[in-house]
């Protein structure tokens, strides 16, 4: 008994000391550990999302009052495990048009339905990519000439079938007046397409951010932006009608803990983003300089407060409508037989500033 005694004492000392060294390292607290509020969050490594990671250093969880447990996923993991029936995360970010389109298969009426409940930023940076100098680069001016279109449709083009690319090629494709119908699109993931592009099995690529940053290093060129499309998406905060019910307080929270870290790096990208970068560096495929990462997160639109939120992505008449391209990529889905009807529209929470 004696032996035992001790031995459990020496492990109660050992949690002790590691649990400092790790408030030393962390600047918050243990997650689970002496505070009940507590929160998982699914986050991917990519320039955006990785601000995030700021909470730790600007000590947001002391201020708050919740213990964030931040948990590194892929991306296309981040929406399966948020519907698992475990308890793997309580939060996670997802993109609204990728939401959309499976909103059928994540939400049958159930306490765990997966809910897309608040916007964080808009994704408006990428596009279309090529290696061949002889594809020319689509601009204002082209991309509504239905032959220069169709020259560029003639192309071997990549993109995943039902994604955000895949709806911007359809969106313009109807603007130049050509049948969608009629397009032949490579369904491949972004990996991929930047992978066969490279090769010369493909034209041309659809990018994000981390694959147009690759591109560029190694010769690629962006030929059809989205900004030249009129194009974006809305990457937000997803969770479960049962954990926003348990957990209501700390996802809150934590969006403001978001907005924090976001106006803190934004405030000065090169100097700021060192943390976030770092973490990058651990977890991403795509390692950044300062300037390469103040140069990515200028391609996107970030609101830097729930106020700007409210004015850009929750306005009627905000600069990018939340509701509008919420009906644009239904009106992609329905017509292309994917979900029978529309599919119906978040409803964001109601956050004080």
């Amino acid at each position: 008994m004696k032996r035992g005694g001790i031995a459990i004492g020496l492990v109660v000392v050992l949690c002790a000391i590691i649990g400092g060294a790790y408030l030393m390292i962390s600047g918050g607290s243990v997650p689970g550990v002496g505070q009940e509020n507590s929160i998982r969050v699914a986050i991917s490594p990519y320039q955006d999302i990785g601000m995030v990671v700021n909470l730790k250093p600007m000590n947001l969880e002391k201020k708050y009052g919740v213990t964030v447990d931040l948990q590194t996923l892929a991306w296309e993991d981040i929406v399966p495990a948020m519907a698992s029936y475990g308890s793997t995360v309580d939060l996670g970010y997802a993109s609204l048009i990728g939401y959309l389109t499976k909103q059928a298969n994540l939400n049958s009426g159930s306490d765990g339905d997966v809910v897309f409940i608040y916007p964080a930023y808009v994704f408006k940076g990428g596009g279309f990519i090529s290696f061949k100098p002889d594809i020319p680069v689509i601009d204002a001016a082209t991309i509504h000439d239905p032959a220069i279109m169709k020259a560029f449709f003639a192309h071997r083009i990549g993109a995943e079938k039902n994604s955000l690319f895949d709806m911007m090629l359809f969106r313009v494709a109807v603007g130049a007046s050509i049948d969608p119908k009629s397009l032949h699109i490579v369904d491949s993931s972004l990996d991929n397409s930047l992978l066969a592009a490279r090769n010369g099995d493909l034209d041309i690529a659809s990018a994000g951010l981390t694959q147009l940053t690759e591109a560029r290093r190694t010769g690629g060129r962006l030929v059809l932006s989205m900004e030249t499309a009129n194009f974006a998406d809305i990457t937000g905060f997803v969770t479960t009608r049962r954990k926003l019910r348990e957990k209501h307080s700390e996802i809150e929270a934590f969006i403001h803990m978001w907005f924090d870290t976001v106006d803190y790096v934004l405030a000065d990208p090169l100097k700021n983003s060192a943390y976030t970068r770092s973490y990058l560096d651990q977890h991403g495929a795509t390692h950044y300089t300062p300037e390469e990462y103040a140069a990515a997160v200028g391609n996107e639109f970030f609101p830097r407060s729930i106020a700007e939120m409210d004015r850009t992505l929750l306005s009627q008449n905000g600069s990018f409508n939340m509701k509008g391209i919420v009906a644009a990529a239904s009106s992609f889905l329905v017509a292309n037989g994917i979900v029978r009807r529309n599919p119906d529209p978040p409803v964001p929470l109601d956050l004080k500033p």
